[in-house]
Order: C-alpha cells, then structure tokens, then sequence
C-alpha cells in the first residue's frame, strides 16, 4: 500500500511540474511526458509515447554524452533543441536525472 501510493505521488508530482518534462528509456524511447511538455511542444501525450526522441528533434548524437546520462545518480545538464508539432525549433536547457532500478542500474532518464 505504502508503495503504490508513493508512486502515485510521485507521478501526481511529475505530472504537475511548471516545466515541461519527459522520460525515456535507455534506447532513447520516450515512456511519459507531462502536460506542460503537451502545451509547450503542441503534441498530445499518445503521439510522443513510444517514439524515439530524435523523432521530436532531440539530439542525442555523441554516444560519450549519452553515456554521461545514465552514469550514476546525478544531474546532467546540456542545451537541447527540440521541434514543436508545428516544425519551429526550440533551444532549450535540457535537466537530466537518471531513473535507477533497485540495483542502482540506470534504467532511463
């Protein structure tokens, strides 16, 4: 019980955040975005969940850097381009927390 309603929480939180956000997986593909990332980048959430990020224009090119996003319990930070549902392009500062499993495994970001 104590866990399902943390999770609950925590989504509740995620969900509600100010700024938009999203998580993916370890092969790029995006599992959850929040409904600020919905109005800020003018997608619904059914058409981002399930694509690879670079189908939105986010740059996940040197492999290094990549690798540095899922290295330990840190955050990460890199400018980031992004393109709206539109076509236009966003610059934006990318927060990068990587989500670990009980084993202290990245598992997504």
């Amino acid at each position: 019980m104590f866990l399902e309603s943390l999770l609950s929480s925590l989504k509740h939180c995620f969900e509600n955040l100010p700024i938009p956000a999203f998580k993916f997986d370890t092969g790029g593909i995006i599992r959850f975005c929040n409904s600020r990332f919905e109005a800020l980048f003018g997608y619904n959430s059914q058409e981002v969940i399930g694509k690879h990020v670079s189908s939105f224009g986010i740059r996940l090119d040197n492999a290094d850097d990549i690798n540095q996003l899922f290295t330990g319990f840190s955050l990460r930070s890199f400018p980031g381009e992004f393109v709206t549902k539109d076509g236009k392009a966003l610059i934006c500062e990318c927060l990068c927390i990587p989500v670990l499993d009980d084993e202290g495994k990245s598992v997504g970001i």
